[in-house]
């Protein structure tokens, strides 16, 4: 019987069904304006489903859903109400029988500032904020602006822990960045160089800015009236860009849109862009160079991070130094450039809260920390208000409050002072005396980092050696004259002048004998050379550099041995019996060793003439090299070529102020006509004087 019921249901439950698309056929037959007829289907059972009663679950009911906040007043009390909880959650006290990590607490109480000679140094009390490697952070005196930031940066930190993690320190992240770039240049290692520009080209062939919308939006047919279409807001922000670009930075090139309706790949740039913009990003210096890296990896976009590095940075200050402060392209006008497809989604569709807002705030925090980065080479940056730590110019990098929240409800922290006895004495003594004090201190501390430096002794003592030559030959080519003033001031018909000629000479000749003794370990910088050169060259190498620097490399190891011999046997330091074969007879009224000191000297000369044939030959390749490249009017293109045409003029004097005095020496048997010591002086001096002038430049 069950069986049956069922089984007449269904059927009832089909003739239902049958009945109902027939009529609905017949309407349709009847009313033919309708695309297609409508088949209801009911299979419902003929009776209700028996109820079941409701679960329970134990606790209080969930509360009532509130609609969300959308006026910022009710955003930003909530968020003050959020961050004084975590302010009142961090004073609670914790439980004294829980093992707590020291990193959860900060191990310093103030902030300072210390000058040093190094440069400026941001201390902890008394220990100095350190890089990733380990090394001191000294900063140039000449940035202050930027000790003092990153001094706030800290005095911010609420525990040793957030220290380690680089979105709550960015700008002492991005100095150190720019020190360690700094640091392997003067090591002539490019591997941190090569690696930003590498990801700066990346991302030039997906840049940000130029990734434009569609002309027509096929997926927004409606569009409301009056709006403007999303491609032409697009191109309203990347032509002034591109334009300021095109005009200052990169003349001549192409910069064109990477993508179009017909294509979702990106279109590659023109080789000649490529190469123009590769070679701007590898002659910047090494705090521009990681600025913009900072700024490529915020923004997505290598043009925005560019623009804004030539607005604030201090190498392009003559684009810039009459515009007003309102008129320069600023945080805001970078981050706009590079968040105006979020932008738009936002006016469509409505703001995402703690997201969208977060991103936008830690992306002016990013290009916050790239301007500071660039500031003034002034004691304060003229138009950054770092003396109050909650000014809108400021980095809000604020670990009391989640981010979003509004700065103003931390504790008020004072800004970093200065500690340090310079400042203080500065305070208390008349300037001119403190300048006038200050002026042989530096000097002193100035020339004990020189001769600290790798290579610092030797090219002073050079210098200074070859300095007391020119002033022993013109105090005895003027000692008539000092006679005759003498008697003039003096009134003495018969005086005899003081002749400081022996005294220069002697303190002339003790110099040459230290630099001679010094030279005996000349060897083992040779030997490290030598086995370098072994290894063959690199890939990319030219054969003919690596051919004259190996050949240079033997002459002057053969200078270099040859004259600790010589020196040795002088010295009776080795026997006679171990060169005798290459002495001079008695006869000869010459010493011993002085056909060593020949042979050694012509060693030298070679050794000088292979400079001739290097620099000749990079010359050439430069040449190349630039002819290669299409005739531009780029300023940073012609800036580094002018650069490395000073360079390549520096070099040159080297070898052309040593080969007459290797020539003297070599020649033997009296040597250059009238070669004097004033004109060894001025040779030695003149190939020393760029040099040690760049060493001193460094101590500053």
């Amino acid at each position: 019987m069950e069986m049956l019921s069922s089984r007449a249901v269904r059927a009832t439950s089909s003739l239902s069904v049958r009945r109902h698309c027939s009529r609905s056929t017949s309407v349709a037959a009847v009313a033919p304006q309708l695309s297609r007829p409508s088949c209801l289907l009911h299979t419902s059972a003929t009776r209700d489903a028996t109820p079941l009663p409701h679960p329970t679950v134990a606790g209080p009911p969930p509360k009532a859903p509130h609609a969300s906040v959308s006026f910022p007043q009710d955003r930003l009390a909530r968020k003050r109400q959020q961050a004084e909880q975590f302010i009142q959650s961090q004073k609670a006290k914790v439980n004294p029988d829980k093992p707590t990590s020291a990193l959860q607490k900060r191990f310093w109480k103030n902030v300072s500032i210390q000058e040093s000679e190094d440069g400026l140094q941001v201390m902890l009390d008394t220990r100095p904020v350190r890089t990733a490697g380990r090394q001191i952070l000294n900063l140039p005196h000449h940035r202050r602006g930027l000790a003092m930031s990153i001094a706030m940066e800290w005095d911010q930190l609420v525990s040793a822990q957030q220290a380690l993690k680089q979105h709550y320190i960015p700008l002492t992240s991005m100095t150190s960045r720019a020190m360690d770039i700094a640091n392997e240049d003067k090591d002539g290692n490019s591997e941190a160089r090569d690696s930003i520009v590498r990801m700066a080209m990346r991302y030039l062939g997906t840049d940000t800015l130029l990734c434009w919308a569609p002309e027509r939006n096929i997926h927004d047919p409606y569009q409301k009236e009056g709006e403007k279409p999303l491609r032409d807001r697009q191109r309203d922000v990347a032509e002034p860009i591109i334009a300021f670009l095109k005009t200052h930075i990169f003349p001549g090139v192409d910069i064109e849109p990477i993508l179009d309706e017909s294509s979702i790949v990106p279109r590659s740039q023109p080789e000649m862009t490529r190469n123009v913009i590769r070679g701007w990003i590898t002659g910047l210096p090494a705090f521009e160079l990681a600025a913009l890296e900072r700024g490529v990896l915020a923004t997505k976009s290598l043009l925005v991070a560019a623009r804004l590095l030539v607005e604030w940075s201090q190498e392009y200050r003559h684009l810039h130094h009459e515009k007003p402060m309102g008129q320069r392209f600023g945080i805001n006008e970078a981050n706009e450039a590079a968040t105006l497809e979020v932008m738009h989604q936002i006016e469509n569709w409505g703001e995402v809260e703690d997201s969208h807002d977060v991103e936008r705030e830690d992306m002016r925090r990013q290009l916050g920390s790239v301007v500071l980065l660039q500031s003034p080479k002034t004691d304060q940056p003229s138009g950054l208000h770092l003396n109050n730590p909650r000014s809108n110019q400021h980095i809000m990098s604020d670990p009391t409050a989640e981010p979003g929240a509004p700065a103003d409800v931390s504790s008020n922290i004072p800004p970093a002072g200065e500690k340090s006895l310079a400042a203080e004495a500065q305070r208390r003594v008349p300037n001119k005396l403190v300048a006038m004090a200050a002026t042989p201190d530096r000097i002193l501390l100035r020339l004990n980092k020189l001769l600290a430096a790798p290579g610092g002794l030797s090219t002073f003592l050079s210098t200074f050696n070859y300095t007391l030559y020119i002033l022993t030959y013109a105090s005895a080519k003027s000692a008539p004259l000092q006679a005759k003033l003498y008697q003039l001031f003096t009134r003495s018909p018969t005086t005899t002048a003081v002749d400081a000629t022996t005294h220069f000479a002697a303190l002339g000749g003790l110099l040459s004998s230290t630099r001679t003794t010094l030279r005996l370990f000349g060897l083992f910088p040779l030997y490290a050379w030598l086995r370098q050169l072994m290894q063959g060259p690199k890939p990319g190498d030219d054969s003919v550099l690596y051919s004259t620097q190996l050949t240079q490399c033997l002459l002057y190891i053969t200078f270099q041995f040859m004259e600790n011999v010589a020196v040795l046997t002088d010295a009776k330091a080795l026997p006679m019996s171990w060169s005798q074969r290459w002495h001079l007879p008695a006869s000869s009224g010459k010493a011993p060793t002085a056909n060593i000191y020949l042979w050694s000297y012509r060693a030298w000369l070679g050794g000088v003439l292979c400079d001739f044939v290097r620099l000749f030959r990079t010359a050439q390749l430069e040449r190349q090299k630039r002819a290669e490249r299409s005739v531009t009017t780029d300023f940073a293109t012609r800036e580094h070529d002018e650069k490395a045409d000073q360079a390549w003029w520096k070099e040159m004097v080297v070898p052309l102020s040593w080969t007459p005095m290797a020539l003297h020496f070599a020649i033997g048997e009296g040597g250059l006509p009238g070669w004097n010591l004033g004109a060894m002086g001025a040779c030695g001096a003149f190939a020393g004087l760029g040099k040690i002038a760049d060493m001193w430049a460094k101590t500053a």
